[in-house]
């Protein structure tokens, strides 16, 4: 017994086609359900070939260029081109205040980066990227935690030191 995966009904193997690729050697979608999208694939592959063949047509090249010589065309295509140069000035828009957002992104990660904080966290990720030279690969979460609270304890030693 295997659901196949259009309709999720739980079929009979013999209800399904063969495929080597599959592990079970068997399609993921049941013949019944195979045969309905091949014959909606066929129809809309049909479709597509007529409205290419008449869009090839001499019909329908007269027909376009009548309506590209008409008013109403002209109209809709100002229309469009309006619209368009909108959204272009409002890209425009868009794209300085997104470059003012990185800017003070910018700005931020600076302040933080030249903070004690942020020190201590290049110092304590400098001193992993040293752990995993040494062992060769990723260490295991309790030698970092322990190597992070040493480090730690050295850097309030340090501290109290100087004061």
């Amino acid at each position: 017994m295997k659901v196949c995966s259009k309709c999720g009904i739980e079929k009979d193997e013999s209800e399904f086609n063969k495929n080597k690729r599959h592990k079970d050697g068997l399609t993921s979608e049941c013949k019944k359900c195979n045969r309905i999208y091949h014959k909606n694939r066929e129809k809309s592959i049909e479709r597509k070939n007529t409205v290419k063949k008449y869009r090839t047509s001499d019909n329908y090249k007269l027909f376009k260029s009548n309506y590209q010589k008409s008013e109403k065309y002209k109209k809709y295509k100002r229309e469009r081109n309006r619209k368009k140069r909108e959204l272009y000035l409002l890209s425009d828009e868009y794209k300085i205040i997104q470059f003012k957002k990185s800017e003070n992104r910018k700005l931020v990660k600076y302040r933080y980066n030249n903070s004690e904080k942020g020190k201590l966290t290049r110092y304590i990720n400098s001193e992993n990227q040293n752990l995993k030279k040494q062992i060769g690969k990723t260490p295991p979460p309790e030698l970092v935690e322990t190597k992070l609270l040493i480090l730690k304890i050295k850097k309030l030693l340090c501290e109290t030191s100087k004061n």
